[in-house]
């Protein structure tokens, strides 16, 4: 008759079974926990949107400002009024706009859980909330091991658009390139310190062009890449509905570039979105007697400028002479006719007047200035003449009599910190900050070309005067005020 209990041998080996569920099964238990947690992130930010949809009623009006509402170990750390909402909220915040409507981002130091007002659904990933609300995406900005904000993307480089596959998921984005991708982002915002391969995916909730997916929709003002020092567009598509769709082509610039011709008056840029322009100036030609006896050709500048969404600039650019006239923006004056080409230039600070350019606030904040050329001048159409000189790079270029006859002169530069001079027999006046210099006030002076410094103007009877300096903040060797 067998005894009950168990024997020695028994009882070890049901430990060895016990022991073998336990090491299947505590994997298992561990992420039901996992999932749990994060089934209660997400289930905690409808219950805050509810909430949020009375405190609304409350407190708020279409006349009200956007609220955000920070939280912190269960505690509301804003000066608003409380939002009534049950549950504990370990970190994170709630955006109200006046239109009631609700951006909820909440973590509890390892996942978040967040719902921005363009999606559809609760996200919940890896990483934290931040206080940033992005204003054109209308959620907030999280940190962590996601690779996506509010919807994932999966962004690979294709040699040409007939190498993409013909299937992929929705949302997939190709980029045409022959430069590895090595990281890439989704933002109204630039980096300050892209790397190479970087790939930038510019948004702009207003574009009629989007990723989407079963999650959320969101519109792309264009694609960039980060080669050789400078971002450069790039053709892409998203596989959107089940086929490819071109997301970003720039064989038609004129949705992401802006031209200003010369109008007598200022222009405003305002920048559509946050990031690196790069601006392209011209200096404008001085006068020019005929074809054979031209005015000083512009110079040509050219960078790349940071500007926050909202943020403006103002662009002046300058006019080359016709008739008796001087160059807008800068050009000196010739006797009769002869002026000086007027610069082109960028500023900070716009003149009081649209059609003033002198005013010494706003020249002081000029970035960028491409320099104007110097007039031409002729003292009876073939035998006394002098081309105008160009508009220079730091320094202005300096022109002599072309026709017969010397004069005693002496003609320096324009610079980056002066004008440029001119004596000796008859000279015109020199350069000055932003303005050429006049001619001589008698047989036909010519008059010098504007700049950051403008160029000397022309001596009695034809030739000797300079173009302006050019400037670029920061650039090695210019000046600044």
């Amino acid at each position: 008759m067998r005894k009950k209990g168990f024997t020695l041998i028994e009882l070890l080996s049901i430990i060895v079974v016990l022991a073998v569920v336990a090491i299947i099964s505590i994997p298992v238990i561990k992420g039901i926990i996992d999932n749990a947690k994060k089934g209660a992130l997400k289930n905690s930010v409808y219950g805050i949107i509810d909430a949020a949809g009375y405190y609304y009623n409350r407190n708020m009006s279409e006349d009200s400002e956007l609220r955000i509402l920070s939280f912190n170990d269960n505690k509301q750390t804003d000066e608003y009024e409380k939002l009534d909402y049950k549950g504990s909220i370990d970190h994170g915040f709630v955006a109200i706009t006046p239109y009631a409507d609700v951006a909820v981002c909440i973590d509890n130091g390892k996942w978040y859980a967040k719902k921005d007002i363009s999606s559809k659904d609760v996200i919940v990933d890896d990483g934290v909330c931040t206080d940033d609300f992005d204003q054109d995406f209308m959620g907030f900005v999280t940190t962590g091991t996601a690779s996506y904000i509010g919807t994932r993307l999966s962004v690979t480089a294709y040699a040409s658009k007939e190498a993409m596959p013909k299937k992929t998921g929705d949302g997939y984005i190709g980029i045409i390139t022959d430069t590895k991708i090595t990281n890439y982002f989704f933002s109204h915002k630039g980096i300050e310190d892209p790397k190479e391969g970087n790939v930038w995916i510019v948004q702009n909730s207003e574009s009629d062009k989007v990723i989407k997916n079963d999650k959320s929709e969101l519109g792309v003002a264009c694609v960039m890449q980060y080669e050789d020092g400078k971002w450069q567009p790039k053709e892409s598509y998203v596989f959107n509905d089940n086929e490819w769709k071109l997301l970003s082509d720039f064989d038609d610039l004129s949705g992401y570039a802006w031209e200003y011709d010369y109008t007598g008056k200022y222009e405003t840029f305002t920048a559509p979105y946050s990031g690196l322009y790069n601006v392209e100036l011209w200096g404008a030609q001085g006068y020019s007697v005929s074809a054979s006896m031209y005015g000083g050709k512009g110079a040509y500048t050219a960078g790349y400028l940071y500007l926050d969404e909202g943020e403006s600039i103002y662009i002046y650019v300058g006019s080359q002479p016709t008739g008796k006239g001087v160059g807008w923006n800068g050009g000196g004056a010739g006797y009769s006719y002869y002026g000086g080409g007027g610069a082109t230039d960028v500023r900070t600070v716009a003149t009081s007047a649209e059609t003033t350019w002198n005013e010494l606030a706003s020249l002081n904040s000029r970035i960028m200035v491409a320099a104007g050329g110097g007039g031409a001048s002729s003292y009876d159409g073939s035998s006394w003449y002098g081309y105008g000189a160009a508009g220079g790079g730091l320094e202005g270029i300096t022109s002599i009599a072309a026709g017969a006859g010397t004069l005693q002169l002496q003609v320096s530069p324009a610079t980056q910190g002066g004008g440029g001079t001119i004596s000796g027999y008859h000279p015109g006046s020199n350069g000055g900050f932003g303005y050429g210099g006049n001619g001589y006030q008698n047989y036909q002076g010519n008059g010098g070309g504007a700049g950051w410094y403008g160029g000397a103007g022309g001596a009695h009877v034809g030739g000797h005067n300079s173009g302006g300096s050019s400037y670029i903040s920061g650039h090695q060797g210019c000046g600044s005020v």
